[in-house]
């Protein structure tokens, strides 16, 4: 898919910052050693393994500086540790050999990789082995093989829990291995695997003090956030990583910090921020001449700009943005600028201009099925707004189609990789069975030794055999008590997983109606709804109550998937945030207001934590707020409206006011009318009562209304 495939690049060029990043903080140092290393080979040494671990130590010193030297010095020391049938020398050659060609030649790479391996296992040295597993998990990262990644990675993680291995040597490769699981899985889109992994490593770089991977896993971990819409979390970790950037790179990761940010503040409606941080990462591509973000900071400035409505200026953005990808060559941004140049002609009204790009963008996405559905979506509505219904409908049609068949394949896919995953644990407990099998074998050996001695001791031999029988049974029994905890352990783990299973099962549910009611119900209103247009242009129809009719049936229609939307919006877990409520809440005010006469005020918190909420609560909220707005828009006849909606820890506030005509309740308490000619208001009290929280109403004859409801987001 091609959010994948997008995921896929930042990941790569991720790791391509932390190889720039992890060399120049080596330079200087390497340097000093690889010239006393260099004086040491001068002089005569007549232990040939001594020479061939000097050859393979300033070989990889000199990776960074001299590639044609490292490779040429590898191959020297191969040579002679083949001759010294020398494995741990012949480990580091390959070892050496394969990094030189990782990211040129990846298939060489994994060749040497493997050959080091084989190495490293016959010379016992486990360290070396893990880090040549890990080396290989990395080079598959490279080529796109994320499964194959995974699976060599977790291994390699495996072999560093020997603690027979240092403590820093454990954490710098455990560090490398969870960046390399971490970008695997946000390749493949498995975000929630991503973070675990990304979380485990930047405590790994803590430990070591490794400031340029703790800045990396910083932005990884924003990046992961930003795509899970946890767009203040992500601004604050861009933030972080940027701050500790200053003092290890050269500004290139500055760019890439400084559009993430942008992107979040764009999605959390703070345009100017958004605006200033594109143009800030614009400014610096320009000094350091690295243009590759330019484009998605134009994409940013551009829709900053088509959600004020202004229109003509978003488009230019976005001519700017496709000039810039013909200078970078970013193909992925090519193809949206497209997209985005239709959303502006549309934006302008003008539709056939519009067709004319999404037609463009659609051809360049064959195969990439979700920018394809997005664009198929424009053209459809850009037909249907230009009044060639028939057309409109053929491109919903062809999106609905397409729609089914990515449910499909994404169905088949999460079963594939419930089947790797099942095959890579399968494994692992494998590996760790054998080397528990190992283990005892060896206690076994051990064991046979000490009853050999045994025999050739007297009656002191006994006493000391009957201690050490006392010994091991005071040990079993301990044994025995240690394991029973474990076993009540193990049992009450066992009932926290099933009723973390059942809250899974129960969110699946809510996921699954929220997407039949989208897909079945809301294309079908769609088609009705055209075809209702349609048939109202149709000539034959002569009859003015017909096209009347005809014309409720469409509105109907919209109305009807409107309101779907709003149930789709509210049991759908994925928006069970206090971000998707104001955001949602906002976008309902404007939409409300369209057209309507009305001037309003929105005063919402820029700045909050975000967090999980109540559906039921989430739903009451915007309940409140749309019954209000519905009573405000029929009855009040106001002029000016204020909707404030404030957070203060876990305490939430909304309030709606106007200057309408206002009105003069008999009461408002348990067991007594409001007579205003319905239940709005006694519901909405209900609802927010039903929530622990309170609800109340100011209002007199001829000074408007004001409603306030309070209550606890928890």
């Amino acid at each position: 898919m091609q959010n994948n495939r997008t995921t896929s690049i930042t990941c790569l060029l991720k790791l391509l910052c932390v190889v720039i990043i992890f060399s120049n903080t080596l330079l200087h140092a390497q340097q000093l050693s690889t010239d006393s290393l260099i004086s040491a080979l001068r002089k005569h040494i007549p232990d040939d393994t001594v020479r061939a671990k000097l050859l393979n130590q300033i070989s990889y010193n000199l990776r960074f500086q001299n590639r044609d030297s490292s490779i040429l010095l590898a191959n020297q020391a191969l040579e002679l540790s083949h001759k010294l049938q020398y494995h741990r020398g012949k480990g580091s050659s390959y070892n050496n050999l394969g990094v030189y060609q990782q990211g040129f030649d990846n298939r060489k790479a994994l060749n040497f990789f493997n050959l080091a391996k084989i190495e490293f296992k016959l010379a016992k040295d486990n360290g070396w082995y893990g880090i040549a597993l890990s080396n290989i998990g990395m080079t598959y990262l490279y080529i796109g093989n994320y499964d194959s990644c995974i699976l060599i990675n977790r291994q390699a993680d495996l072999i560093f829990n020997d603690t027979l291995i240092s403590e820093k040597l454990r954490m710098r490769n455990k560090m490398f291995i969870y960046y390399n699981l971490g970008s695997a899985y946000e390749s493949l889109g498995t975000f929630d695997s991503a973070l675990i992994y990304y979380l485990k490593g930047i405590r790994a770089a803590e430990l070591i003090s490794d400031q340029p991977m703790m800045a990396n896993f910083n932005l990884s971990i924003g990046t992961v956030y930003l795509t899970q819409k946890s767009f203040s979390k992500a601004i604050n970790l861009f933030r972080t990583a940027n701050g500790m950037y200053k003092n290890i790179s050269n500004g290139v990761d500055d760019i890439l910090c400084f559009t993430n940010i942008g992107k979040g503040y764009l999605e959390l409606a703070l345009y100017d921020s958004a605006e200033y941080y594109a143009k800030k990462s614009i400014l610096l591509a320009k000094e350091q001449k690295n243009f590759l973000y330019d484009a998605d900071n134009y994409i940013t400035i551009g829709l900053v700009n088509m959600r004020q409505n202004k229109c003509e200026l978003s488009l230019s953005d976005f001519e700017k943005g496709l000039q810039v990808c013909q200078i970078s060559e970013n193909p992925i941004m090519y193809k949206e600028l497209h997209f985005h140049l239709g959303e502006a002609q549309f934006c302008l009204g003008n539709y056939t201009g519009a067709i004319i790009w999404y037609k463009k963008a659609i051809a360049m996405v064959e195969n990439e099925s979700n920018l394809r559905l997005k664009y198929l979506n424009g053209l459809s509505k850009a037909f249907e707004k230009n009044g060639q219904f028939e057309k409109a409908l053929y491109y919903r049609n062809a999106h609905g189609q397409l729609n089914d068949s990515i449910n499909s394949n994404e169905k088949t896919k999460t079963i594939a990789e419930l089947s790797t995953r099942y095959e890579t644990d399968k494994k692992e407990k494998e590996i760790i069975l054998l080397k528990k099998e190992s283990q005892l074998k060896e206690v076994i050996a051990k064991k046979e030794n000490q009853k050999k001695n045994f025999a050739f001791i007297g009656i002191f031999g006994l006493i000391i055999l009957g201690g050490y029988i006392f010994n091991l049974y005071s040990k079993r029994k301990k044994l025995s008590n240690q394991l029973s905890q474990s076993l009540i352990y193990l049992k009450s783990t066992q009932k926290q997983l099933i009723q973390t299973e059942r809250e899974k099962e129960a969110e699946n549910i809510r996921v699954r109606i929220s997407r039949d009611i989208h897909d079945d119900i809301g294309h079908s209103l769609t088609k009705i709804s055209l075809l209702s247009d349609m048939t109202a242009g149709d000539k034959q129809i002569n009859s003015p109550e017909a096209i009347e009719t005809l014309g409720r049936i469409s509105d109907y229609s919209r109305n009807v998937n409107s309101s779907l939307s709003e149930i789709v919006w509210a049991i759908s877990p994925k928006h069970d945030s206090l971000d998707s409520l104001i955001v949602y809440m906002r976008n309902h005010i404007h939409q409300f207001f369209e057209n309507t006469g009305i001037a309003y005020q929105i005063n919402f918190p820029d700045a909050y934590e975000n967090r999980s909420i109540n559906p039921e609560l989430k739903r009451n909220i915007f309940l409140v707020l749309k019954e209000s707005l519905n009573n405000i828009l029929k009855y009040a006849k106001a002029k000016n409206v204020i909707v404030d909606f404030k957070i203060d820890a876990d305490n939430f506030e909304l309030k709606i006011k106007d200057d309408g005509v206002g009105f003069s309740p008999l009461s408002f308490g348990e067991g007594q009318e409001v007579r205003l000619g319905g239940n709005g208001l006694p519901n909405m009290k209900y609802r927010i009562e039903q929530t622990g929280g309170s609800f109340e109403i100011n209002s007199s004859v001829g000074i408007g209304c004001e409603i306030i409801a309070k209550g606890k987001l928890v």
